[in-house]
């Protein structure tokens, strides 16, 4: 839920203070011609930001987390698929590190060379996008700013216009704690050498940082002038290797970062080229902060403390708009079935797909994409799906050619095909997110038939291959399939909505009604709040996902639902009509002006506990003071 403020929001501000008095300590290790950055929050939550070369991580990670006592990392972020920089990911999983989930830039343009770290991550990996926030515990904060040339905020650089493509769709990301920020880019590129000038597009929304690891372990593809003046970073850092072949780093950045008023030193974990300027540490850096001044340590480098500067970063965001048709979130458009091989007419006129709209308001799909995973894809008009609406797309609009299909959309001659064995069906929105992305994989775990369509089993759970199943129906002209209609196989289950009332202001109550729209007496309901909706929560088995983020806050209010006074409504049962209303009172606290936060949750089949099999979850984005506000449901 969006809302400046929940009684919860107290319960925040508590914490943090707790934990004010607490540091956090940002390791760059020196992996030779790599990259690795290991950072340790205030409450001991740990990241890591790639993972050095094949074997860095058995040689150097390894041994640098046993003697910090880290057994477990909450975020693996692996900045782009060069092996310099996810080599290592394969080892700790080997070591038998544990791992939270492992952060990357998705699957567009996707090189064949990183088998074994797709091997290695397995389930882990989730694709992550512009604004995603990783909570590090006492304040900290690790947040995504751009990635695949997508730029918080809405700006864009086309990673594909220019050499270099992979650095070019770089994540890049910054770690804020108190006053002290700091810009970590992978090799994201600034327009040298005939690259994609992202740094220029995303600079703005990177803001003030008090230490910057220079990119692409100082190439002069990288950290441009618009990028070393605006992130006006105190210090700088390198990663790179002795006797390296590309020379880096190369003069031209460390001239224009040596070069900046604002400069105080320049380290290079290794010497690497002879090209003079900064200091070389020979060993790994370590930084720790309590957010009010940060020391720098490690090899041979003298222990030197500054106080963050007074520009502690970028001017806030403004306030989310209202909840519309841009806001989407992963599984609010998914694949609901697909026909890739008929058998009533040819391949080149009966292949078609369907897609759901799983939310409680109408779609506008200008802009979404349609594609695989190599190079096919297509791009919608301007058209609305309605809520839980169905939309046809296909290869042949006329029913008489294509086997019997009405379709809503055409796609382009020659743009999109659906292979018979195996091939990759994702949804994107207007922003480049991933909606859904479905693989099915020649009949080794999909369903692989002739004339039957494949359908999508339960519509709110997760594109693995048990949620898909044969249709058993008749259409058109012989073949199975409910193209336009209620898939044979559904086993959805009832939609539940989450209507929210009321004003929003302070100090006066939120009122939220569950309901099922079907009779679901003593069903309980469980509701859970955050800073975030992505990743979210997997729910066990049930192949759901609750979409807030397993911050703190969330998980606080899931193991303690009732506390008289504050956090009361956030359990309950539904009624005899399956509904049920919730009433939160806002405290009256001015300096919760402006926050947001996301209310998700679920409704249970039985008496289940988290984490077992869901009747629905619920979401609800509310934005305040309003006098009504907007609302998304799922």
């Amino acid at each position: 839920m969006s809302c400046r403020l929940f009684g919860v929001a107290i319960l925040v501000l508590a914490l943090c203070a707790a934990v004010t008095a607490q540091s956090l300590s940002v390791h760059h290790v020196n992996v030779g011609q790599g990259s690795a950055t290991l950072i340790v929050g205030p409450t001991g939550k740990a990241a890591l930001v790639d993972a050095g070369a094949p074997g860095q991580g058995t040689a150097t990670l390894v041994p640098l987390l046993t003697s910090l006592g880290v057994s477990f990392v909450d975020y693996v972020i692996v900045t782009h698929f060069h092996n310099d920089h996810w080599g290592g990911v394969p080892d700790l999983l080997s070591a038998g590190l544990g791992i939270g989930v492992v952060y990357d830039r998705g699957t567009a343009n996707q090189p064949g060379s990183i088998g074994s770290y797709l091997a290695a991550i397995g389930s882990l990996r989730t694709t992550i996008a512009p604004g995603t926030v990783m909570d590090m515990g006492g304040g900290a904060a690790l947040t995504c700013v751009v990635v695949n040339g997508n730029v918080v905020g809405g700006g864009f650089s086309d990673p594909t216009q220019g050499a270099q493509e992979e650095n070019s769709r770089s994540i890049g990301l910054r770690l804020s704690y108190g006053g002290y920020d700091e810009a970590i880019c992978g090799d994201l590129t600034g327009g040298g050498n005939n690259t994609a000038n992202v740094e220029s597009t995303a600079a703005t929304s990177m803001g003030d940082v008090d230490v910057l690891v220079l990119s692409h372990h100082g190439s002069n593809t990288s950290s441009n002038q618009t990028w070393v003046n605006t992130l006006d970073a105190e210090i700088g850092v390198i990663s790179c290797g002795d006797g390296n072949p590309y020379g880096h780093p190369h003069v031209e950045p460390m001239a224009r970062f040596l070069g900046n008023p604002a400069t105080a030193q320049l380290y290079r974990l290794e010497m690497g080229s002879s090209n003079a300027g900064g200091t070389v540490v020979n060993g790994d850096l370590r930084i720790t902060t309590d957010g009010s001044t940060y020391t720098v340590s490690g090899g041979q480098v003298p222990t030197v403390t500054y106080n963050v500067d007074s520009n502690v970063g970028p001017p806030p965001p403004p306030p989310p708009p209202p909840p519309s048709t841009s806001l989407t979130l992963p599984g609010d458009l998914v694949v609901s079935e697909y026909m890739n091989n008929p058998a009533a007419v040819p391949d080149a006129d009966g292949e078609w797909l369907e897609v759901v709209n799983t939310t409680a308001s109408a779609l506008n799909l200008s802009g979404f994409v349609v594609r695989d995973q190599d190079f096919d894809s297509f791009v919608l008009p301007a058209m609305t799906i309605l809520p839980r609406g169905r939309l046809v797309f296909g290869v042949n609009g006329d029913p008489s050619e294509n086997g019997g299909v009405s379709l809503d959309h055409v796609w382009p001659s020659g743009s999109f095909f659906l292979s018979n064995g195996s091939d990759e069906i994702e949804l994107v929105d207007a922003s480049g997110h991933v909606l859904d992305s479905v693989v099915y994989d020649n009949g080794a775990t999909f369903p692989d038939p002739t004339g039957r369509s494949v359908e999508r089993s339960n519509l709110k759970a997760l594109p693995v291959a048990s949620n898909f199943t044969l249709s058993t129906t008749v259409f058109g002209q012989g073949d199975d399939g409910t193209p336009g209609a209620v898939n044979s196989a559904d086993s959805t289950g009832p939609w539940i909505t989450l209507t929210p009332g009321g004003n929003f202001g302070l100090g006066t109550q939120v009122t939220l009604t569950v309901s099922a729209g079907v009779p679901l007496a003593g069903r309980s309901y469980l509701l859970a709040m955050s800073e975030c909706a992505v990743p979210g929560f997997p729910l066990g088995t049930s192949g759901r996902v609750v979409d807030l983020c397993p911050t703190p806050l969330a998980w606080y209010i899931v193991q303690t639902p009732e506390i008289p006074g504050l956090l009361s409504g956030f359990q309950g049962s539904l009624n005899i009509l399956g509904v049920a209303v919730a009433t939160i009172q806002v405290p009256n606290v001015p300096a919760f002006s402006g926050s947001t936060f996301h209310l998700s949750g679920v409704v249970f089949a039985g008496a289940a506990p988290l984490g077992m099999w869901v009747m629905a979850n619920v979401r609800a984005v509310l934005h305040c003071p309003v006098t009504e506000p907007g609302l998304r449901n799922l």
